[in-house]
């Protein structure tokens, strides 16, 4: 954690400021192990291999947990300028944009988008309650702009309206409710800020059949789906790209990525988080209506991607 961001952090308990108990060194510009105590309820938060702690579980995120470690950098060296494209329609910020800005980046995971954001002189918190943060901070934190942070996406640890952008690409409809969810991350992006979201696609194949196999699939032993996912990925692949038998995917879907890797990650990610939800642009939009956002525009290919602006006060 570094010792500059300590200002934005509140108690996600009551809000209350944070400080650092009994720092080992206060002139060091990185802490990587240590205690955040409020100054209003006396609540600590572990600092744990420099990532701040405000959750003690990863919860129903622990399918990330597990993926995220096995592919840590997956799709931080996998084409690279599709990741760059993605981000890039998802968003629409120009390097101007954002230079120099705070970003919010919800549901960071290894810090796949958070990486283009920095590369754009964004200054870029990350956020997940998942243990990806540990690879995120491995793969990114030396960066002196970025900063991971493990918390609840419904009770974040900052400071209102903190933010410039905030964006969180296929991260909401693994949550409870996905638009209680967006609700909760508005109060800390500034007056005039902007905030870019993707959800799956209502009908998308892969997250819309696996739906059937789903109540199965969400009570396996994590190692136990990931093997079995291991195994289709690999057989069913050239299966699938055979005009006769392509039809058969909507049975046993699959990701199709070209990359095994690859494709194995986005398939353990269909079968495996407790929530998966799928969404159409009309609900979505919605969601950014009755949160009272401005300039509301459709965004994205392959997902539900929306992009809004807060009011200027």
């Amino acid at each position: 954690m570094k010792i500059k961001n300590i200002s934005i952090f509140r108690c996600p308990k009551d809000y209350g400021l944070l400080n650092l108990k009994d720092p080992h060194d206060k002139l060091n510009i990185h802490i990587e192990d240590g205690v955040l105590v409020c100054k209003t309820c006396n609540k600590e938060y572990s600092i744990i291999n420099g990532v701040p702690r405000f959750v003690e579980f990863d919860n129903y995120t622990d399918s990330f947990s597990f993926e995220w470690n096995k592919h840590a950098r997956t799709q931080l060296e996998i084409d690279v300028p599709f990741t760059t494209k993605v981000f890039n329609d998802r968003t629409k910020y120009n390097k101007n944009e954002i230079n120099g800005k705070l970003i919010l980046d919800v549901g960071t995971g290894v810090g796949r988008f958070a990486a283009i954001a920095l590369e754009k002189g964004a200054n870029v918190i990350g956020v997940d309650m998942s243990l990806s943060v540990n690879q995120a901070s491995e793969n990114l934190s030396s960066d002196p702009n970025a900063e991971f942070v493990q918390a609840d996406l419904n009770c974040l640890p900052f400071e209102y309206g903190i933010f410039d952008h905030i964006f969180s690409f296929g991260v909401l409809h693994h949550t409870p409710n996905p638009e209680i969810s967006f609700a909760a991350l508005l109060p800390y992006l500034k007056p005039g800020g902007s905030i870019s979201v993707s959800v799956y696609n209502k009908g998308a194949l892969l997250y819309e059949y696996s739906k059937r196999l789903r109540t199965f699939t969400t009570t396996m032993k994590k190692k136990n789906l990931y093997m079995l996912c291991k195994i289709a990925t690999r057989l069913l692949y050239p299966i699938y790209r055979l005009p006769i038998f392509k039809l058969l995917i909507y049975y046993l879907p699959i990701n199709m990525h070209p990359n095994y890797q690859w494709r194995l990650l986005d398939t353990f990610d269909a079968y495996s988080p407790m929530y998966a939800s799928t969404h159409t642009y009309t609900e979505v939009y919605q969601w950014f209506k009755d949160a009272g956002l401005e300039n509301i525009e459709l965004l994205g290919e392959n997902s539900i991607g929306i992009k809004g602006w807060k009011t200027k006060e």
